[in-house]
């Protein structure tokens, strides 16, 4: 590791930062599109044209992007790449990388903010940037959000610490706080974590982090609200999402909001083996081993937290608050249509960064005059080679991403229930027409999940294509009936009714189509 004792030192470790973080995720750029890439983007004709940019901001964005929630900065993106890439995966996971790369180069500056030691913000910046939990982030285009929220976040803190005139500063802050939520709504928490500047190590060194200016806050707070209004009173689904919530209701799914909590950081500390889909059929209600498990879990976190504020370790107190506190949005207090997923991980590592470094610093300085040199100089070997193990793995499981037959394949492997990979090994099968293939895998995924209007969906499609035609209307119309708003049901079963001669109908369900959002071509002919 480098000691960094000056600024030509202090470029060197940036360079070899970013140098690095290029090396591990370069395999990416190899990828295919995976998960929800092809839904997002190649099938998505919004972003096709740049005329329908201004179409971002208006109430037709739900209809006419597969967005579940308002989040106009990662479309526009969407926008930028295809109008350079066109349909090209190499060119959007160039920019996933691009926007890791420069969130690590700014959490590097931040974490001087807390840390006296570079050598040890080096390692912490380091270890957040191979970390293999940040992978679904990086290797998922259609879960951009995560990068963009991330890289806004630690800008906006940034910001704070800047000596620029305050007005500036303010413009600043609640421009980078805006852009953080309209890429995410998990970026909420950031106005929380401000007062906590005020017991960072610092804080004598940062005139301001002990007595934070309030208008400093009500900029953030102010960007909060614009975003609340927008997103909750303009920017208004039509057709509000369905959720299949953990544990099969909202209070089951809030009660173990613990258990999800000490889950990541069971991923954080010990990032391996590592999913695409996590499942828990085996929770059902409110009372399980799992909530019992969480809840003290949560108590003796809570308890930890505490004695490190009592006894003034601000560094690691700062550290834990912050995985804490930007664990809040994903930990199904609202419940989530997925419960918990390695990209929900991507603000709260960073709090694991800050503590890494925190402790990095405390071998590096505070033991240094107490035991000998040989003993205390093995943490820079501990770094070194917990480094090398998190990069292998990232690494690894980058090559997992490669497409979606090997995602779903190896989450299969992991979680033989998952009706999501079920269903990504058929869509795979279906796209090279193995429909013999897709069959037995979207039916074993109807017997764990009948409700499921995607499987059925899915599988009528199959029917279609191996001409068993009525089969296939009975799977639209249970998809239909299970989700009554299905627009790419609508669309099938216009088209299928079209084919037996029942034109007045199949007209009826093109119309719904075209309501809930589907993209029929204006050029639509029978």
């Amino acid at each position: 590791m480098l000691l960094m004792k000056s600024w030509h030192e202090h470029y060197i470790a940036l360079f070899f930062l970013v140098a690095l973080t290029l090396i591990i995720f370069g395999n990416t750029l190899f990828n295919q599109f995976t998960y929800d890439d092809i839904r997002v983007i190649v099938t998505n004709r919004f972003i096709a044209s740049m005329r329908n940019f201004p179409r971002i901001f208006t109430k037709t964005y739900f209809r006419e992007t597969p967005e579940r929630s308002y989040r106009p900065v990662v479309t526009a993106t969407y926008f930028l790449d295809h109008a350079i890439w066109r349909k090209q995966p190499l060119g959007y996971h160039l920019t996933n990388v691009l926007i890791h790369v420069m969130t690590v180069y700014l959490l590097f500056y931040l974490l001087m903010h807390f840390i006296r030691s570079r050598e040890a913000c080096f390692f912490a910046a380091l270890l957040f940037a191979v970390h293999p939990i940040v992978c679904e982030a990086v290797n998922s285009v259609s879960n951009r959000e995560d990068l963009l929220a991330g890289f806004f976040v630690i800008a906006s803190f940034l910001t704070i610490f800047q000596k620029w005139r305050l007005p500036v500063r303010l413009f600043f802050i609640f421009l980078f706080t805006s852009l953080a939520l309209f890429s995410k709504e998990s970026a909420l928490p950031l106005i929380l974590i401000l007062p906590l500047l005020r017991f960072t190590p610092q804080g004598e060194r940062n005139g301001h982090s002990r007595h934070i200016p309030a208008l400093i806050w009500l900029s953030q707070s102010a960007a909060a609200g614009f975003y609340l209004i927008i997103r909750f009173l303009i920017m208004v689904p039509e057709n509000p999402m369905s959720t299949k919530v953990l544990g099969g209701s909202s209070m089951s799914a809030a009660a173990h909001s613990c258990y999800l909590f000490m889950l990541a950081w069971r991923y954080m500390l010990i990032p391996f083996p590592l999913n695409a889909d996590y499942v828990f059929w085996h929770i059902r209600g409110v009372i399980t081993p799992q909530r019992v498990a969480g809840f003290a879990f949560l108590a003796i976190y809570v308890i930890m937290v505490y004695i490190l504020f009592k006894r003034g370790r601000y560094g690691s107190f700062f550290a834990l608050m912050w995985v804490f506190i930007f664990f809040l949005p994903v930990s199904n207090l609202i419940p989530l249509t997925n419960p918990f997923a390695e990209r929900y991980l991507y603000l709260p590592l960073m709090g694991l960064a800050i503590l890494a470094g925190v402790v990095y610093e405390y071998f590096q300085t505070q033991l240094s005059s107490r035991i000998p040199t040989m003993f205390w100089k093995t943490n820079r070997i501990i770094g070194l080679l917990l480094i090398i193990f998190c990069a292998y793995l990232s690494v690894q499981r980058n090559l997992v991403w490669s497409t979606d037959r090997t995602l779903w394949s190896a989450t299969l492997r992991r979680e033989p229930s998952s009706i999501r990979a079920l269903n990504g090994v058929a869509l795979y099968y279906i796209w090279q027409d193995q429909y013999d293939k897709a069959e037995p895998l979207l039916k074993k995924a109807r017997i764990i999940e009948p409700d499921d209007y995607e499987i059925r969906n899915n599988l009528a499609m199959v029917y279609v294509k191996t001409n068993r035609l009525r089969e296939a209307e009975i799977e639209l119309r249970k998809a239909l009936v299970l989700k009554p708003d299905y627009a790419t049901a609508h669309f099938n079963l216009a088209l299928l009714l079209n084919s037996f001669g029942e034109r007045e109908e199949a007209e009826s369900h093109l119309h719904l189509a075209k309501r809930f959002g589907y993209p029929v071509p204006e050029d639509f002919e029978w």
